[in-house]
């Protein structure tokens, strides 16, 4: 089977290979060390952050799977998006089939044959169906792994649900583990006592990772395909990735490219081949990232991204950001929050935003250099034109 047909996952599928992240699994392990040993939700959510393509939905992904190989405990993972939190009812019962206890929770749901379910919507609430079956034979025989993604998003109607699992009142033994973009916790804790975090939630921020992991990433996914390449080639692309987990990703398939092209990564052909392969599929993802904007807040992003080249920094105050957005825009704030909402611009704890990672940044600068020939080319048009 060749390289590339093998290599058919998307890179928010679970990779061939997994490297690096063992901080942070060590600190995932211990929070549901404790969860096992009580046989029951401690409370407090484990939040994963970070900017698109950095792995936190696969680091989500890899501890799930670790804590399910467990021996001395029967380990179930539900995965989640944000947007589950906002249907009690919806949530409630895919944990019953989570467990494999639908039936028993699919009775604790029922409140009043009369009603209907839009009215149970708004008067139950996860936590009472929760503690309706915190004692039964599925909680004694499992726990499990709650994984809640895209949490930046989470809406007002979502808030109850997750206040109840990040409490853990209800003997039942669940680890909750929610992913989201940077700014994630500025929105979780916002509102009132009932709208937020009631207490301090455990907070990893994933970083790229180092050369040496993603030099493991890649060779070991040739080596789980069958394939092998050579040192130095795995390094060079490990280099050229800067330790982004989304653009490993496409290298790795350049690798599975040009080996099956080749027979090898041994010749500068094709490990040229390789990273031309992946040196565009990191373009299509940043391209990707801006077209969510429109084309108008594309060009401020364009504006952001000059502001921080004259000025010879990498991120600008909020402030700053909104005021080089202002050229192209009657509401600049909207540009520059909707650019942080979609993952374009990271958002830091600082107040600070920035393109997230140095080659999304490198990007935008060549983004504004073929803007300026453009404008260039366009002056000289006209001058041609007008028979100067």
């Amino acid at each position: 089977m060749a390289l590339l047909a093998a290599h058919n996952k998307t890179s928010r599928e679970e990779p061939y290979y997994f490297a690096g992240r063992r901080e942070e699994l060590a600190v995932l392990h211990g929070r549901f060390d404790e969860v096992i040993e009580t046989g029951e939700a401690l409370g407090g959510l484990v939040l994963v952050t970070g900017v698109p393509g950095v792995g936190k939905t696969q680091l989500g992904r890899r501890f799930a799977k670790e804590a399910q190989s467990r021996s001395d405990a029967t380990v179930k993972h539900l995965a989640i998006s944000a947007g589950m939190l906002s249907d009690d009812l919806r949530l409630f019962t895919a944990i019953g089939r989570e467990l494999n206890a639908e039936d028993e929770f699919r009775k604790a749901s029922i409140v009043n044959g009369n009603v209907t379910k839009e009215h149970m919507r708004h008067t139950v609430s996860f936590g009472s169906l929760l503690l309706a079956t915190s004692a039964s034979s599925a909680w004694r025989s499992s726990a499990l792994v709650l994984t809640v993604d895209e949490l930046q998003g989470l809406k007002e109607e979502g808030r109850s649900a997750l206040e109840e699992l990040h409490l853990g009142l209800h003997r039942c033994p669940i680890m909750l583990v929610g992913i989201g973009l940077q700014h994630t916790l500025r929105v979780l804790e916002s509102g009132d006592s009932q709208a937020g975090l009631s207490r301090p939630a455990t907070h990893l921020r994933l970083a790229l990772m180092t050369i040496d992991e993603a030099e493991e990433a890649i060779a070991g996914a040739l080596q789980a395909l069958g394939g092998d390449i050579p040192k130095q080639s795995a390094a060079a692309l490990a280099k050229m990735s800067q330790g982004f987990p989304q653009h490993l990703h496409g290298y790795i398939e350049g690798a599975c490219f040009a080996y099956d092209k080749h027979g090898g990564l041994h010749s500068s052909t094709a490990l040229a081949e390789a990273a031309d392969y992946g040196h565009r599929r990191r373009q299509e993802h940043y391209q990707g990232r801006l077209a969510t904007l429109g084309i108008a807040n594309r060009s401020a992003m364009l504006n952001v991204a000059a502001t921080m080249q004259s000025s010879d920094v990498d991120r600008l105050d909020w402030d700053e950001a909104v005021q080089a957005a202002a050229a192209k825009r009657r509401n600049p704030e909207s540009v520059i929050e909707a650019a942080v909402e979609r993952g374009v611009l990271a958002e830091y704890e600082d107040g600070t935003v920035g393109f997230g990672i140095p080659s999304f940044f490198a990007y935008m600068g060549e983004q504004i250099r073929q803007r300026e020939r453009r404008v260039a080319l366009g002056a000289s048009e006209a001058l041609v034109n007008s028979g100067r």
